[in-house]
């Protein structure tokens, strides 16, 4: 079996060698979901740090905007599994880079 696998919901294409992918990281260690933003810069593929709501056990992207070659916006959802709360809650990413 696996240790881990990653999904991609959606990208945003600025130019050809500027393309970011966002969606989610899994991992048996963490038995958490976590944000995963990747950018392609035309050579490779290198994962962006991306935060997570604290406390939560599944954070995940599933669009993305890019407004130029620093900026992306991106929205999804995070599930804390706390007593009271009513499950999934939407998320907000603001990431510039550079």
């Amino acid at each position: 079996m696996h240790k881990y696998f990653n999904e991609f919901f959606d990208v945003a294409v600025v130019k050809s060698y500027d393309v970011w992918a966002v969606g989610y990281a899994y991992t048996r260690n963490d038995l958490n979901f976590k944000t995963l933003i990747e950018h392609w810069n035309g050579t490779s593929w290198s994962i962006v740090p991306s935060p997570n709501q604290p406390g939560t056990i599944a954070n995940e992207l599933r669009c993305v905007v890019a407004s130029g070659s620093t900026t992306l916006w991106s929205v999804g959802t995070f599930n804390s599994q706390v007593k009271g709360n009513p499950g999934l809650s939407t998320l907000t990413e603001h990431i510039t880079q550079g």
